[in-house]
């Protein structure tokens, strides 16, 4: 079985750069780079790996332990474009209407989600690939637990397990790239390490010591520039430790979370059909300003069911308009050559003629199913539109029910009120009278 972790906010924001210089706006002005971008990657990730199991995980809301434990943890990061925070809820929609679970654990970033997943699932007898470009996940990495690096610019591709990452870093296990990144730092997340340790003098430490704690344990073999640099970073070494080791047992994940392998696999099943049509249908889209603005379209749509049917259906119809040009072309090429072919034979005229009328046959019965297909499309499109007005009937009804209520809870209370104000005017007067009467005894 074969199970891909895939870092959804890692993902998200390679979408956001791959199209920050040429945006996708549909018709309403709306931004669909991203939504466009982490769907289109997800699904051919799944056409081409085939996994038996997949989930995605998004970084919660809000800060973790790591921030309670350093408070300036990634204080130096910009603000979160709008973009990505918009996109995170379409995008778990879309995750839920593909039958693709979203893991998301309060107080736990998504790395801490994917490592526990990871080591849990490799004991459950998993191959796993964790989807993310980001070197911290170099850690986790085991037996039967890879890393699978998205491609840069289009590019392949790469896969890491534990004779790569240890290649790549003159490490002996992928563990101590926890060691590595402590003595390194980490200035994208405003972790301290050693000051004026880099990758490859890391590297070397780690080679020769093993960990940390060791390199500590033998300083007097280290020039006296790095004793001192060691000395200055002693106070907070151990806290970088603990902020760059990924987090593999969190109780509160759910261990009865079960992935939805039937649905997986008529997924993977419809892909596998449709690979080539979708490829065409995206390099068409490129070119075609209107194609691509009907398909911004259907990615926008607030029912995200109808809206994965609805692109699927502008796929086939865009590279079906593609693939007709393309027919056109070649026949007339195939035309032309026959010409030449029929000055010289008669009876080659006559079998072609024969030919060029089956063709055309062929061609009214290809027209005949795109006005199928069309009308198809309008039947949905007013179905939609039906629905829509239903609900909004539904919710006028309810809104006048609610606003019905209110002014019937506010006259109760409204009487409620001058009911205790008339009860409390009585008590008064009745007070006042009682202390005329004493002044009166009084006076008597």
């Amino acid at each position: 079985m074969k199970l891909f972790l895939i870092d959804g906010h890692a993902l998200i924001f390679k979408m956001y750069y791959a199209f920050l210089s040429r945006p996708m706006i549909n018709s309403k002005g709306e931004d669909m780079s991203i939504l466009y971008g982490f769907t289109k990657y997800l699904l051919e990730l799944i056409a081409r790996e085939q996994p038996t199991h997949v989930a995605v995980a998004f970084d919660p809301p809000g800060g973790t332990f790591r921030n309670q434990l350093y408070p300036e943890y990634k204080a130096n990061r910009t603000a979160t474009p709008q973009l990505v925070i918009d996109a995170l809820e379409p995008l778990t929609e879309l995750c839920h209407t593909l039958n693709i679970p979203t893991l998301m654990v309060p107080g736990f970033e998504a790395d801490d989600v994917i490592g526990s997943m990871a080591k849990r699932s490799q004991g459950e007898g998993f191959d796993v690939y964790m989807v993310t470009p980001d070197k911290d996940y170099g850690q986790l990495i085991d037996t039967h637990i890879w890393q699978y690096k998205p491609g840069k610019a289009g590019g392949d591709k790469e896969i890491l397990g534990i004779p790569e990452v240890c290649a790549k870093y003159g490490i002996q296990t992928p563990v101590q790239v926890i060691e590595l990144l402590t003595l390194c730092g980490d200035a994208s997340d405003n972790v301290p390490g050693v000051k004026g340790v880099g990758e490859v003098g890391a590297s070397k430490l780690i080679g020769a010591y093993g960990t940390v704690e060791n390199i500590y344990a033998h300083l007097d073999e280290l020039t006296p520039r790095q004793r001192q640099l060691f000395e200055e970073a002693r106070p907070h070494i151990r806290l970088s430790h603990d902020l760059v080791t990924i987090k593999t047992d969190i109780d509160s994940l759910n261990r009865n979370l079960t992935f939805l392998e039937a649905q997986m696999d008529t997924l993977q099943k419809e892909l596998k059909t449709r690979q080539e049509r979708y490829a065409n249908s995206v390099r068409y889209m490129h070119r075609n300003r209107k194609s691509r603005n009907k398909m911004m379209f259907f990615f926008s749509a607030q029912n995200v069911n109808q809206m994965y049917r609805r692109t699927r259906f502008m796929k086939e119809y865009a590279t079906y308009q593609r693939a007709q040009g393309e027919a056109v072309k070649v026949k007339q090429q195939q035309i032309e050559e026959k010409k030449q072919e029929i000055s010289n034979s008669k009876q080659e005229k006559s079998n072609l003629l024969a030919k060029g009328q089956r063709e055309q046959e062929n061609m009214e019965r290809k027209q005949a199913e795109q006005k199928k297909m069309v009308a198809q499309l309008q039947k949905e499109q007013r179905t939609v539109q039906d629905l829509i007005k239903k609900e909004q009937q539904q919710e006028a009804a309810l809104n006048a029910k609610i606003e019905k209520l209110i002014a019937e809870e506010i006259a109760r209370e409204k009487a409620r009120i001058e009911a205790e104000k008339k009860r409390k005017a009585e008590e008064l007067a009745r007070k006042e009278r009682e202390r005329k009467e004493r002044e009166r005894r009084l006076a008597e």
